[in-house]
């Protein structure tokens, strides 16, 4: 089996590290190779020649919503959240699904914080659509979003926010991530309450400015990577048409 992952900086990715560790732990025969592109132009245009290549692929920023419309045919949850970042190739033909919902959940759902609160999620690319999907269908929460460009709340503002509202609050946007470790959502950290769980997507470095401001105050803190080994083990078996 021939798989790779596609993004814009792979350098400190999790994933190919992750799958060869696998495969060589397990004594399975694949391969697990990082595909860059500088654009969502070459992406695309790169596309048709690619897919054929592989057995499949998983996505990562910032391309989570760039082969939606080139996919052959999407699962009911990629389709209802806009976004993949796991594709199986079968029979020439490419079909995409979301497990960063699912990978999501699982790494939260037996956390002990509030379901009575909203949840508050920091920017709104391709794993935004993921989390906010897996919270309003899944934890039943109902969810705000601060984005540059949407209407719910806007960036501009996100020092007066109260997140004495919120029990979730989850980073989505890649502030903090190496190299650019000092920085992080300008928040008013100390308006949270003490029984909020505050979730990075980013896994490097394992604590961010984010999370190190939010346990400063006594709240709980968790970082993206056993989301991402959740994503990734469900991959793997979407891959293997173990889960369609």
């Amino acid at each position: 089996m021939k798989l790779a992952l596609i993004g814009k900086s792979l350098s400190h990715s999790f994933s190919k590290s992750y799958f060869t560790s696998k495969f060589q732990r397990e004594n399975i025969e694949a391969s697990y190779d990082n595909f860059e592109f500088n654009s969502e132009e070459d992406l695309i245009n790169s596309w048709p020649e690619i897919k054929n290549q592989f057995d499949g692929f998983n996505l990562t920023i910032p391309y989570k919503k760039t082969l939606v419309d080139q996919i052959d045919e999407l699962d009911i949850h990629a389709k209802k959240i806009g976004a993949i970042n796991c594709i199986a190739i079968r029979a020439g033909k490419g079909y995409g699904y979301n497990t960063d919902f699912q990978g999501f959940y699982k790494s939260v759902f037996k956390k002990s914080f509030s379901r009575n609160r909203k949840a508050l999620i920091l920017g709104n690319g391709g794993a935004s659509l993921a989390v906010n999907y897996a919270i309003e269908n899944l934890l039943k929460m109902p969810v705000d979003i601060i984005s540059r460009d949407r209407k719910d709340l806007d960036w501009s503002d996100i020092e007066t926010i109260n997140l004495g509202e919120y029990s979730l609050i989850v980073n989505t946007t890649p502030l903090g991530m190496h190299p650019d470790i000092d920085t992080y959502p300008a928040l008013d950290y100390r308006s949270a309450q003490h029984d909020t769980l505050f979730v990075d997507l980013i896994y490097n470095p394992m604590i961010t400015k984010f999370l190190e401001k939010a346990d400063e105050q006594g709240c709980m803190i968790l970082n993206g990577l056993p989301m991402l080994h959740n994503q990734a083990d469900l991959s793997w078996e979407i891959w293997n048409n173990l889960l369609c």
